[in-house]
Order: structure tokens, then sequence, then C-alpha cells
């Protein structure tokens, strides 16, 4: 399943995604920066970061002068071996640098590890069934917010329509309620306006069949987001 939601505009201030990203980070909903990594990205948060700078600095009688940086170890050393040849007193020295910026990070991966309900890990599993989640910016629409939910049974023979909508709704419903109540709580930092998000849902078999998830399912999952909704304004 995944929900899309509209953006007024595509963020492209890396501190704002960062500032929202950090606010489902402080509820558990923590992106990562590798799908395999398996615990939340260490560049979530606001955070000082210092880089080191260095740079290649011809001197020429006593004189510094710059090296461009697209200049390579061999194109410093012929110029170099030149300036030696032709009488001048030259060498080549390393001078470094440091910057310190302060911002919020943004994880390069769209994967959720899922630290509420008692969770902690990728993979949310329940008896027979699993989920994992992503929240990533659609860059084919407009840079609009999606949530995907990927729920995955595999039964033993095939199974009835009740049967499927049972592991693949109703067990993790709870969960997608969540999810989607905190992200929503959060979106207005990134310009959204409490329209409803464009549903695609639906069920693909073994067998390369796929069917639409009915009207009701969709309902539902809305209604649990709400429910969630309500009940983290009470905790709060």
């Amino acid at each position: 399943m995944k929900l899309t939601y509209q953006l007024n505009e595509g963020v492209e201030d890396k501190q704002i995604m960062g500032r929202f990203l950090n606010e489902l980070h402080c509820k558990g909903v923590s992106l990562m920066d590798n799908s395999w990594d398996n615990e939340p990205s260490s560049n979530l948060g606001f955070q000082s970061r210092t880089k080191v700078n260095k740079q290649t600095v011809l001197t020429i009688n006593g004189k510094l002068i710059d090296i461009y940086p697209s200049q390579t170890t061999t194109e410093t050393r012929h110029i170099l071996d030149q300036l030696l040849e032709n009488g001048f007193e030259a060498g080549v020295n390393e001078v470094v640098s440091e910057s310190v910026t302060e911002g919020y990070g943004v994880p390069e991966g769209s994967y959720v590890f899922c630290n509420f309900n008692d969770y902690a890990g990728r993979t949310i599993h329940y008896d027979e069934s699993h989920m994992e989640v992503r929240i990533f910016q659609d860059s084919y629409g407009d840079n609009d917010l999606v949530i995907k939910f990927t729920m995955t049974w595999s039964p033993e023979k095939v199974a009835k329509k009740a049967e499927i909508e049972h592991h693949l709704v109703d067990i993790p419903l709870e969960d997608m309620g969540y999810v989607q109540s905190v992200v929503e709580t959060n979106l207005g930092i990134l310009g959204w306006d409490n329209e409803e998000p464009v549903i695609d849902c639906h069920f693909d078999a073994k067998t390369e069949t796929r069917s639409e998830c009915a009207p009701d399912i969709i309902q539902r999952v809305r209604d649990a987001r709400k429910a969630q909704g309500e009940q983290n304004n009470e905790e709060e």
C-alpha cells in the first residue's frame, strides 16, 4: 500500500526535511542509511559537523601560490619541476583548515527502523506475516512525500479472501495507523495543507496476479490513522 501526500511545493531545503525526519525519529519512526544496516541512521537530529579542508599550495620565492583543486599531484609536481629548472626557489606545501557547520542531518536511505510498540528493527514480524515501511520523496510527483507499506504472508496453500485480509490488513492495521499519524502530525513542516493522501493499494500473489484493495480496506487504513492520532493526543 502506498500513500502519496501532495505538498504545496517540492522540499529542496535539506534543513526543512531534516527537521521533519527528526520529529519522526523522536516518535520511533527512524530512517536508515541503508536497508541492511538494521539501525537508525546516525545522520538524524541537529548536529555539529567539522569539515577538514586541504589545499595544496606552491611556495615561489617565499610567497604562497594557490593550486587549483582540479589539479592532480602529478600536475603540481610538473609545475614545481618547471619552476626549479628556471631558477626559482619553489616548494609544495599542504595547508589544512577546519570549518564547523550546524544543522539537521538527512539520512541517505528510505527504509524505516521501527522503534515503537515494542518493535526494534526494519521488519515488523507478526505470527505468520511481516511488514516493512519506507518513507521517501517521489521525484516523479513534484517531490510529494510517500509512505509505502509492504506486507508479506506466505501461506502453504491457496488462501481465501478473508484469510488474506486478516494477515495483510487486520493484523498490521494498528501499526500502519501509527506511522500515518506520526507522519501527518508533522507534515505541516513540509508545507502539507491536510489534504487526504492518494492511496494505491493492491494484493500481489505468487501467481503474478494482482487484485485491487476494496474501498472498505482503504477506509479502514485511514480510520486506523485517525484512531492513533486521537490516542497520541490523549497521551500528550
